[in-house]
């Protein structure tokens, strides 16, 4: 991890893993692969928009923004304690 990253994810990582998992991955990534998924690749509204099925892949989008979400904290938390050893060698 480069010093501006660990300065970077030191800062993020104070806002707490539950913001960073609805920012980073459920608005941020979640949200937009629904929107290309839904509207655009797949197009599964074929029959028709009904509200349940705009929840329903609204919903599993959110899902998987949010455990893309953990699992980059996760990835990050470990790279960040690593390069705090480092440093801490020094």
């Amino acid at each position: 991890m480069k010093p501006t990253q660990y300065a970077a994810w030191a800062k993020l990582r104070q806002q707490g893993r539950n913001r960073y998992m609805l920012i980073h991955g459920m608005l941020m990534y979640g949200l937009p692969l629904f929107v290309v998924m839904s509207f655009i690749v797949n197009q599964p509204f074929a029959q028709g928009y009904t509200m349940t099925a705009v929840a329903i892949h609204l919903g599993v989008w959110l899902f998987v923004g949010q455990l893309v979400g953990l699992v980059n904290w996760l990835i990050n938390e470990k790279r960040f304690a690593k390069a705090s050893g480092r440093q801490g060698d020094k």
